[in-house]
Parts: C-alpha cells; sequence; structure tokens
C-alpha cells in the first residue's frame, strides 16, 4: 500500500493515473522508478502551476502591450518568486550536424524549485499556440543536445507559453469586446520522439 500525503486532488489523480499506466499496460518498473516518477509529475505540476499564476499576473496588468514587455514582467515576477533564469541564453542551431546559427532562447530555467532537468521557455503572444510554435520548439530541443554548454545540453523539456488574446466583435465596432488568456503546452524530447506531456487548454464540452 502507498502511503503518501498529498496537498490537493491534483497530485492524487497523478498518482492514481500513474499507478494504472503502470499496473494495466505491465510496465517493468521498480518501486524506486516509481516514486521517481511520481516526483517527477507533482513537483513538474507545482512548477506549472507557479508559471501560470505568474503569467496571468502579468497578463492581467499589461494586455495590450508587446511581447519583450511581458517577457520583462515575467523576469521581474520569477526573481519575486526565487525562480532562477536566463534571458537570451544563446543557443547554437544545427542542421545535420553542421551549427547553422544562433537563437538566443526567451527563458532558459536551470534546475531550481526541486526541478532536476533544465527547461526551455519561448513566450508568444496571439490568437492561440500554433503548429509553428511548436514545430519551432522541437528544432530547439534537437540542437540543444549537440550544443557545449553544459547546461543547455541537458534540455530535453520546452514550454510554450502565449499570452492569448482573442478580439470578439459585436454588431458595432465600438463595442468591441477583448478576452484574454494563458495558453501553455510542454513538450518533450527523448529518443527523437517529441511528445506533449501537458496542456492548460480546457477541451470544450460538445452538446
Amino acid at each position: 500500500m502507498i502511503n503518501m500525503v498529498l496537498n490537493n486532488e491534483r497530485e492524487r489523480n497523478v498518482i492514481i493515473s500513474l499507478y494504472i499506466l503502470i499496473h494495466l499496460k505491465n510496465i517493468n518498473c521498480t518501486k524506486k522508478r516509481f516514486f521517481f516518477k511520481i516526483n517527477y509529475y507533482i513537483t513538474m505540476q507545482k512548477f506549472l502551476d507557479k508559471i501560470e499564476g505568474i503569467s496571468k499576473k502579468v497578463f492581467k496588468q499589461l494586455s495590450g502591450l508587446k511581447e519583450e514587455h511581458f517577457q520583462t514582467a515575467l523576469g521581474v515576477e520569477f526573481r519575486k518568486n526565487k525562480i532562477d533564469f536566463m534571458r537570451e541564453a544563446g543557443l547554437e542551431l544545427f542542421y545535420d550536424n553542421h551549427p547553422i546559427g544562433l537563437h538566443e532562447l526567451d527563458f532558459l530555467i536551470p534546475p531550481c524549485m526541486d526541478l532536476k532537468e533544465p527547461i526551455i521557455i519561448e513566450t508568444k503572444v496571439g490568437s492561440g499556440i500554433g503548429e509553428e510554435h511548436r514545430q519551432q520548439l522541437r528544432n530547439y530541443l534537437r540542437s540543444a543536445v549537440k550544443n557545449d554548454n553544459a547546461i543547455i545540453k541537458k534540455i530535453k523539456t520546452g514550454l510554450v507559453l502565449n499570452f492569448k488574446k482573442n478580439e470578439v466583435f459585436t454588431e458595432s465596432v465600438r463595442q468591441r469586446k477583448e478576452t484574454q488568456d494563458i495558453e501553455i503546452e510542454v513538450w518533450k524530447l527523448e529518443k527523437n520522439k517529441f511528445t506533449q506531456h501537458y496542456s492548460n487548454k480546457k477541451v470544450e464540452e460538445k452538446s
């Protein structure tokens, strides 16, 4: 029997999901590895909850401004919340093992808040996260392992953070209404397989 104190319903759901996944699919997983997986998902979820809360606070105050303003404000909030980060860290891009250029990452989060691995955060401002954003992130993750920097070469996980802005028009243009939201997707590259690990996008119920 698993004897653990869980802080909330989300953490309990993580435990149950992992337990079902392991036992129904007959995954060969030792007890140590099992608890490692549990700790990883709980730690990651706490980190994502923190990022989402910070992002909503920033967006609420800076609605209508540009991406670079959101990025600067995020940096302020990261420092206030003791989240280590590097702005515009240089990521060397590769094609067929040949360097082809340098990209400055929006945010590089080194291991912190009990996270064992570094994470890329790429920010966007638009109507939503699109396939071009996911492809961009995948290319960054593919190149990361080929970099010389000790932290960058360990990156396997990337987060796309979109400050979502939709404009809803009524019959009168003067009555334009803006609806705002934060959209987050987390993707991971392992063994050359690019998979989505998280999305905060709510699934619309069908009537």
